[in-house]
């Protein structure tokens, strides 16, 4: 009553109350509890909170006392953490090429197109875009490993000697300082391989035709090549023979058994027409291929 201020609990004032008589105590929160979540490199993770599923209220303890809010509890998105991008198909200039990375924390991958590259060999005549060697011309050009015998031609029928593959490895080494000393006789200081045989001689790269003789401009055999090649990688022995079935495996020096068995295994030899051919000569392209199978392994 707004004169004599007296409660009553109904509107026709016949019935006396009291203040406290009015009261609905507060009722007890009945808390519901949302489990902790990480967050990924994509989604958003949260801590544990608790809601109340009467009144709705957030509350970051189980027992109600400290009231928060739903954005307070988001723990945000981590971001991929990348890696370095591998290359995974190699781009030439007739083809596209792919790279991909890899997520260290989720292990997700990414895939980017690389695009088709200038044709390296392209003043070379006779390197026609549809020659099985192509490519590989490509790759040696690409990377200053081979180069032409002449500003248009690259010879892929001419022959590699064993100081042009012995520079080539040097090149791929970064062409490190050498002092000069070597056993080969026939390897005069100042020419434009001495470095290179030396360095090859003094790591056991090589070990000559002869313990005093290197011959510098004696075409490379396909058996020398495996030889040189393991002693470059310092490879372990193939204990499996993988070379005996061609017919003409017995032609194989002693010297390089165990190098051309590991280079059929490694697939950077596959023989030619059926056989291994080990003392022949081989061609610049079919070197060129080698060591392209060789690099990208």
């Amino acid at each position: 009553c707004s004169v004599c201020g007296k409660l009553f609990s109904d509107e026709k004032g016949e019935t006396e109350t009291t203040l406290e008589a009015t009261v609905i105590p507060a009722t007890v929160h009945s808390l519901e509890k949302a489990e902790a979540k990480d967050a990924s490199c994509t989604e958003a993770g949260n801590t544990a909170y608790w809601t109340c599923s009467v009144c709705g209220r957030i509350f970051s303890d189980e027992k109600g006392k400290h009231e928060t809010t739903l954005e307070a509890t988001v723990i945000p998105a981590k971001g991929h953490d990348w890696g370095e991008w591998v290359v995974t198909i190699r781009p030439t200039c007739t083809a596209e090429g792919k790279q991909e990375r890899t997520c260290s924390a989720c292990g997700e991958t990414e895939t980017e197109v690389l695009p088709k590259i200038a044709c390296p060999s392209a003043n070379m005549t006779d390197v026609p875009e549809t020659a099985w060697y192509h490519d590989a011309v490509d790759y040696m050009m690409a990377k200053s490993l081979m180069g032409g015998v002449s500003a248009t031609t690259f010879d892929p029928e001419g022959t590699l000697t064993r100081a042009q593959l012995v520079t080539v490895l040097y090149r791929i080494e970064g062409e490190p300082e050498v002092d000069g000393k070597h056993q080969f006789t026939d390897v005069p200081a100042g020419q434009w391989y001495s470095d290179a045989i030396c360095w090859a001689a003094q790591n056991g790269i090589v070990n000559g035709v002869s313990k005093t003789e290197f011959a510098p401009e004696e075409p490379v055999t396909r058996e020398q090549i495996a030889a040189i090649l393991y002693r470059y990688t310092k490879s372990e022995p193939v204990k499996e023979n993988k070379f005996s079935a061609f017919p003409d495996a017995g032609r194989v020096s002693p010297y390089a058994v165990e190098a051309l068995n590991w280079a059929v295994a490694e697939g950077l030899i596959n023989g030619s027409d059926g056989k291994l051919l080990p003392n022949d000569t081989a061609t610049r392209a079919q070197i060129a291929t080698v060591l392209m199978r060789f690099l990208e392994k």
